[in-house]
This record gives C-alpha cells, structure tokens and sequence, in this order.
C-alpha cells in the first residue's frame, strides 16, 4: 500500500512539473516544434498553440519520463530553455524554473486546502500541564524535570504542544521555558542546539498515564488476567510514568519475572493489586496500550487557512533545502552514513 501511495505522489509530482512547464514554455514561445513523450511508437498526437504533441508510451515519473523533440522524423534530445538563445533572457529563465514554481504553487495549494477542510487536533496548554512534562536526557541537562509544568515561552503564552517544540527555540540563544516546579515559578535557559541532536527523540513529551486497550491471547498478560482498562503504574517497586519506563524495566529484568502493581477500576472504585508475571523471550508481556490524552480540535477560517497553508510551505521547503544540505555538507553532522541519512 505504500509503495502504491508513493508511485501515485511520484506521478502526480511530475505530472503537475511537467503540466507547468509546457504551460510558460509555449506561452512564452520558449519550445521546440514538435515533441514525442514516452517510449515506443506514437498512439495519439494532439495540439496546443501549434505545437504538436506525440504520446507513445509515458511513464509520469522523473527518471523514467522521456520526453523527445522530432526533427526530419528522427527522435532528439529537446533543447533546455536556455538554449532557445533567439528568445529574451527573461522568457528563458521563467521557462527553466517554471516546473519547480508549479510544484511550489501546487503544494501550497493542497497545504491551504487541507488547512481549511480539516480541522487541526492539537494537545491544549491546559492538557498539557494536567500532569507535567516528561523531559528526555537532553532536556534534563537543560534543566527540566519530571512534572514541570510549561507556562511560558521566552516570556509569552503559548497554546499548543507544537508550540513548545518549535525548531526556532532550540536552533537559535536566548530562549527559555516558564515552568512550575512545586508550585514555584522557574526560568529555564534552552541552549541552541545542532538539528541532529533532535532526531532520535524529543526535547521533551507530555506526561500522559496510559493503560491497557486490548490483550493478547495466550500472552503472560492473559495468564495473570490483565483486562483492559488496567494501569501498570509500577513494575518491580518502580514507578512508572510512560510506556517507555516499563518497557526498560522488562529489558532490565534479569530473571524474566516481573513484579507489576495494577489499578483497575471496579464498580466505580479503584483497586490496587499486585501480580508477578513471566516475560516472554522478547521481555514483553503481549499488551496493547493507549495514552489518556484529550485532544483538541479547531476550524481554520479561509484567512487562517491561508495563513497556515503558507507557513507549512515554507516551512517544508525550508525543511527540504536544509535536509539537501545536510547529505551535500556531510562533515556537519556526526554519526557517519546513519546521521545522513535520518
């Protein structure tokens, strides 16, 4: 399915290059007369401004979309738009680069588009400080600590979890996080940081309990009865936050029996009650969890729509060009073949 999802988004790529670039060529009469596209003989010929069109057998992927000139009947490599020298520089060079601004102005399309039919779901201040953050190691050397809970950004309010991990804070100085830390207010210094640095984890996430969606059968889970609803809040007398916690407690484990300390809740109450349970070869007790988040939903106007569809643009293309740069300047990031290439 995915490789299908990705042979489509491939063709309609070039497709949408391709369409925009005949387009400004033939307006701006930047073309040569006769085009064949594709492989094998012609089935069908169409006109467009007097330049003809031949389509054989066309494959609307770049490096296997072959595109032709016919002179004296004979198939020719197409002159680049820079070669048509009779033509004013100008019209060439809005011919070259007209491919590349039609994808750009397709995408900003489909991202005003996507902003505006669907509704943004995002993690609320309020959610987020229910019950603190969970700092990564990174983020613990900057000074954060399990539970903190996030009030400002560089002095000002914020509305989102996106918000607070926004590429901009960790990129540049100067920033920092308002938390509070048993009921006490804090300024947290965030030091610019290299973009590699981020890749593997976050600076920080939410912490949000979680608890049993499903079981599996015939599981370690199965056999001590664990249902789901059920929270694993402690695995060998250790607490635990997130999912994260007990699967290193599993891996930890040296005797493949855990001791688990479960809440369920019965008839409206909560029971707490403690179980040991056998691992499996793969240090895992066979659960299906889910985090107890609420998410919060919001429709874009027309005007936040466009707002947004041109942010996410540029914020992708600048996303590209800074990935582009990264394998083309490889000595900047460490970690060798494995650092390029995330």
């Amino acid at each position: 399915m995915m490789f299908l999802l990705i042979l489509i988004s491939a063709s309609f790529l070039t497709t949408v290059y391709y369409v925009g670039y005949f387009t400004v060529a033939i307006l701006l009469g930047v073309h040569n007369k006769h085009y064949f596209l594709g492989f094998g003989k012609g089935f069908f010929e169409f006109r467009i401004k007097g330049v003809v069109f031949t389509t054989g057998i066309f494959v609307p992927i770049f490096g296997l979309a072959r595109i032709y000139k016919i002179e004296v009947q004979l198939k020719k490599r197409p002159n680049y738009a820079w070669e048509f020298f009779e033509r004013p520089l100008f019209r060439r060079l809005l011919t070259t680069y007209a491919g590349v601004f039609s994808l750009f102005l397709s995408s900003l399309i489909i991202f005003i588009t996507i902003a505006y039919f669907v509704n943004d779901r995002y993690i609320s201040k309020v959610e987020i400080n229910k019950y603190g953050i969970y700092p990564s190691s990174l983020a613990e050397l900057h000074g954060l600590q399990l539970g903190d809970r996030i009030l400002k950004i560089n002095g000002n309010d914020f509305e989102r979890y996106d918000d607070l991990l926004d590429p901009a804070i960790f990129e540049t100085p100067g920033n920092s996080y308002t938390v509070l830390r048993k009921e006490e207010e804090l300024i947290v210094d965030i030091k610019a940081l290299e973009s590699p640095v981020l890749i593997h984890e976050p600076f920080f996430q939410i912490l949000f309990p979680f608890q049993i969606d499903s079981v599996a059968p015939n599981s370690p889970a199965a056999e001590i009865d664990l249902q789901k609803g059920d929270r694993i809040v402690k695995v060998n007398e250790r607490k635990i936050y997130k999912l994260q916690d007990m699967q290193k407690e599993f891996r930890d484990d040296i005797d493949e029996l855990a001791m688990l300390e479960v809440q369920r809740i019965k008839s409206g109450d909560t029971i707490t009650f403690v179980k040991e349970v056998r691992l499996d070869m793969q240090k895992r007790i066979g659960v299906f969890t889910r985090e107890l988040i609420h998410y919060s939903t919001k429709s874009n106007s027309l005007g936040e729509a466009l707002v947004k569809g041109v942010k996410n643009t540029f914020s992708n293309l600048v996303a590209q060009i800074k990935a582009l740069f990264m394998v083309v300047v490889p000595q900047r990031i460490k970690g060798g073949p494995i650092g390029v290439s995330s």
